[in-house]
C-alpha cells in the first residue's frame, strides 16, 4: 500500500459512505475526504441528503399514477444539470435529466407514426422520460422484415425518428438514438472490402521436418472468411524453429530463429528450405482480410449492414457520412437540439474467428510503442479466441498487452473522440458502453461524454466501480447501466427484482438507469401479446432476454411511483463530487472481467472502507494532481493506493515505466510515505 502523505483512517461517517462511494454535496473546493460532518453550502449534511434518497419511495407513492406527474414542465436539461435553483428542486420536483429511461426497441423502420408518439405518452405519462431508440428485433423471422421499404435509416424510419423527437418535445421526453442498426455501429453502403469496414489477420502454416523443402502455393488461412468476403492481401511470410507444442498456451517457437520470406514470394507461392539443424519448422503466412461481420440479428437493411471500422478514422467518417446524407433532415437536427438526449453506441463486439486487425496496424504500433510488430506477429495470432504460438524466448505477453492497447488507442483516437465531437455538432452528448474487447475501459469511460455498463455482463460489484472510477478521473458525471436484461426472464420479471438489481448497480457507482426495454407494440409475425425484441429468442420458440415493458403489462399502471423513486435517487446520485478512500491501481483498464479489489475484504468494505480503480493511463489525466495528501480531489479524492500483480497476466509483478515513475514521484511529493512495490 502507499499511504499519500497522511495516516488512512477509517471514515468517520462509515453510515453514509456504505454505497460503495460518497460524494461532497455542493462543495465547490476540495475538502477533508473523510469529513463526517462536512455540510454543503445551503447547510445540508451528507447523510440527510443521502437520507433523502430513502425517503424518495415514501414521496414517489404520494403521486399515484393516475395523479398529476411529479415531473413539471421543466425544459430540455443536458444529463447531471440541476432542474432548478432551489437546493432540493431537483428531488421534489424530478427533472428529465435524472429520469429512469426505457430502451425502446423497434422492427426497423415497420412502425405506425401515430403509434410512436403514442408510446412516448405512455412513457412520459408513467415518469420515464428518456427513450432510446435501437433497432433490435432477435424475435422475428427475417424473411418477415421488408428491409426494401421499412429498413434502418430509411425513409419511414427517419419519419419515425422525427415523430418520436416531436413527441418527446411535447412530453418532456429525451430521445436518444443508437449510431446504427442494433450491435456493433454498422451502415449500409459498404462491403467487407471497403475501407471503411473491419478487417482481420488470417494465417496459414506448414509444418517442415529438418532440412525438408517447400516449393508451392503460400498455406491457406485455417479460419473461413465470413459471407461476403472477396480476397486477401499477404502482409508477412515467415518461418521460425519449433521448440515444444505443450497441450496449453500454444506451440513454442524461438524467436531467434525467425526468418522473413517475403521478398521470396512470386505470384502468392515460395520456395524454400528448412534449416537441417534437427528441428522441426513450421512456415506462417499471414492474410489481411476483410471481417465481413454483420450487424447484429438482421436483416436491418438494404443492402445488408456491415459493420465498419472501428480502428480507422475512415470507418467514422463512413459512419458520419451515412447520418449526413440519409437521416439527418434540417428538422429532425433541429429538434436533436431542442429535445435530442445521446447519440448511442453497444458494446464493441468484434466476431471473429482469427485474429482483430487494423490495416495500419504495423505503422501505428511502432509509432505509438516504439518498436516493430513484424518480427512477434506470431505472437498475436488468434483462433477461437485463443493464441496459437508463444516464444520460448521472448515474453510473448508484454507483446500482446502492447497490440492490444494499441488497438484500443486507435479505437479511443480514430472512433470514440470524431464521433464525440460531431454529437457535439448536433447538439447532443456520446453515450458509449466502450468494452468488449481487451481495451483500456477505464480511460475511455472519461473519453465519451456518458459511458455506459451492464447489469447483464456486470459479474461483481468491482465492474461497475471499474467504469465509475474512470468516470471519475475523466471529469465525467454520468455513469449509465443497460439493467435488469435478465435470460429467460421475459413476462417473468417482478419490479422487487428489477429495482433490487438496479440498487446494486447504484452501489457501484451508476447514477443513471437505462431499463431493458420497453418493445414497440407489434412486428411482423408477433403474437399475442405483441412484439418482444428478444422472445421468442431468434424467431424460434426459447424465452429470451427481459422484459417487454410497456401497457401490456399488467404492472403498467402501477410504476410511475417506482419511476420518481429512481428519479429522485439519480439527482441525488448526480450531486457532487465522487470520494473514495483507496484506489486500487491495476495494471489494465479491461472491463467486465470479474476481477475486483484485492484485499478488499467482507468485513472492510461493509465497515465502510471505500474504493476506485485507477491504471497508468489515470495517472496522466488533468485532475491527477495531489493536493494535501489527496489524489485527483476532484476525480477520486483518494488517501492511498494499493498496488497489485498483475491478476490478467498469471500475477506478474510488473507495470509501465511511465507508471512507476509516476507513483515514484508522488511518494517524493508525501512525507511521511510507506510504500511496498514491486515494479
Amino acid at each position: 500500500m502507499i499511504r499519500l502523505c497522511s495516516r488512512a483512517t477509517a471514515p468517520a461517517d462509515h453510515r453514509a459512505r456504505r454505497n460503495g462511494y460518497q460524494r461532497r454535496i455542493g462543495m465547490t473546493q476540495a475538502s477533508s475526504a473523510h469529513s463526517g460532518s462536512s455540510r454543503n453550502n445551503r447547510g445540508l449534511t451528507r447523510r440527510q441528503l443521502f437520507g433523502l434518497s430513502a425517503a424518495g419511495v415514501a414521496g414517489a407513492m404520494l403521486v399515484g399514477p393516475q395523479q398529476a406527474s411529479a415531473f413539471g414542465p421543466a425544459a430540455h436539461a443536458a444529463s447531471g444539470e440541476k432542474a432548478a435553483s432551489g437546493a432540493l428542486d431537483g428531488f421534489t420536483t424530478p427533472a428529465t435529466a435524472t429520469s429512469p429511461r426505457f430502451r425502446w426497441w423497434w422492427p426497423n423502420g415497420e412502425v405506425e407514426l401515430e403509434q410512436i408518439a403514442r408510446e412516448v405518452q405512455q412513457a412520459a405519462d408513467n415518469g420515464f422520460h428518456g427513450l432510446e431508440i435501437a433497432n433490435v428485433h432477435h424475435s422475428v423471422a427475417g424473411d418477415l422484415l421488408d428491409v426494401e421499404n421499412f429498413g434502418w435509416g430509411g425513409a419511414h424510419w427517419v419519419a419515425a425518428v422525427e415523430t418520436a423527437l416531436e413527441a418527446g418535445k411535447r412530453h418532456n421526453v429525451e430521445i436518444d438514438i443508437t449510431l446504427g442498426p442494433s450491435w456493433p455501429a454498422a451502415i449500409p453502403g459498404i462491403t467487407p472490402q471497403s475501407e471503411a469496414a473491419l478487417v482481420e489477420l488470417a494465417h496459414g502454416a506448414v509444418d517442415l521436418a529438418s532440412g525438408e523443402r517447400f516449393s508451392g502455393a503460400l498455406p491457406e488461412p485455417e479460419t473461413e472468411a465470413h459471407p461476403g468476403v472477396e480476397g486477401r492481401t499477404l502482409v508477412r511470410l515467415q518461418a521460425a524453429r519449433v521448440i515444444e507444442r505443450p497441450e496449453r498456451n500454444g506451440i513454442m517457437l524461438e524467436h531467434a530463429s525467425l526468418v522473413d520470406l517475403t521478398e521470396r514470394v512470386v505470384d502468392e507461392s515460395v520456395e524454400w528450405t528448412a534449416p537441417d539443424d534437427g528441428y522441426e519448422w513450421t512456415m506462417i503466412a499471414y492474410w489481411q482480410r476483410g471481417l465481413g461481420q454483420r450487424a447484429e440479428a438482421g436483416p436491418h437493411t438494404s443492402p445488408e449492414s456491415y459493420v465498419i471500422d472501428h480502428f480507422s478514422m475512415a470507418g467514422a467518417q463512413a459512419l458520419i457520412d451515412f447520418w449526413e446524407e440519409n437521416i439527418l433532415t434540417p428538422r429532425i437536427d433541429q429538434l436533436l437540439r431542442e429535445t435530442g438526449g445521446t447519440f448511442f453506441e453497444d458494446s464493441l463486439e468484434v466476431e471473429t474467428d482469427s485474429t482483430i486487425w487494423a490495416r495500419e496496424a504495423q505503422e501505428e504500433f511502432r509509432k505509438r510503442i516504439g518498436y516493430s510488430l513484424t518480427p512477434f506477429l506470431a505472437g498475436i495470432l488468434e483462433i477461437g479466441e485463443k493464441y496459437v504460438y508463444q516464444f520460448s524466448d521472448e515474453k510473448v505477453s508484454r507483446i500482446r498487452d502492447d497490440y492490444n492497447q494499441v488497438l484500443s488507442d486507435l479505437y479511443s483516437d480514430y472512433h470514440l473522440v470524431p464521433l464525440r465531437d460531431w454529437s457535439h455538432s448536433h447538439g447532443v452528448q456520446y453515450r458509449v458502453q466502450a468494452y468488449g474487447l481487451e481495451q483500456d475501459s477505464l480511460d475511455q469511460a472519461g473519453i465519451v461524454d456518458i459511458p455506459e455498463t451492464e447489469s447483464l455482463g456486470a459479474k461483481n460489484l468491482d465492474d461497475y466501480r471499474l467504469l465509475a472510477s474512470g468516470r471519475d478521473i475523466g471529469g465525467r458525471k454520468i455513469l449509465s447501466s443497460e439493467t435488469a436484461a435478465y435470460l429467460g426472464k421475459s413476462y417473468a420479471v417482478t419490479w422487487n427484482e428489477v429495482l433490487n438489481t438496479i440498487g446494486e448497480t447504484f452501489v457501484g457507482g451508476v447514477n443513471q438507469t437505462v431499463l431493458h426495454g420497453f418493445s414497440y407494440k407489434d412486428a411482423p409475425g408477433a403474437e399475442w401479446p405483441g412484439f418482444a425484441a428478444f422472445t421468442p429468442y431468434a424467431g424460434g420458440t426459447s424465452v429470451g432476454y427481459s422484459e417487454a415493458w410497456g401497457p401490456r403489462m399488467p404492472s403498467w399502471g402501477h410504476i410511475g411511483s417506482a419511476a420518481e423513486y429512481l428519479a429522485r435517487t439519480q439527482w441525488v446520485l448526480q450531486q457532487g463530487v465522487p470520494q473514495y478512500d483507496v484506489a486500487y491501481f491495476r495494471q489494465k483498464g479491461w472491463a467486465q472481467t470479474g476481477i475486483g479489489a484485492p484485499w478488499g475484504t467482507s468485513s472492510g468494505i461493509p465497515t465502510g472502507w471505500t474504493h476506485g480503480f485507477l491504471n497508468g493511463t489515470s495517472l496522466f489525466k488533468e485532475r491527477s494532481v495531489l493536493d494535501g495528501g489527496v489524489f485527483a480531489p476532484d476525480g477520486g479524492a483518494y488517501r492511498a493506493f494499493v498496488v497489485d500483480h498483475d491478476r490478467f497476466r498469471g500475477n506478474e509483478a510488473t507495470m509501465s515505466l511511465d507508471a512507476a515513475r509516476k507513483l515514484a514521484l508522488l511518494e517524493r511529493g508525501c512525507s511521511p510515505l510507506s510504500a511496498s512495490l514491486s515494479v
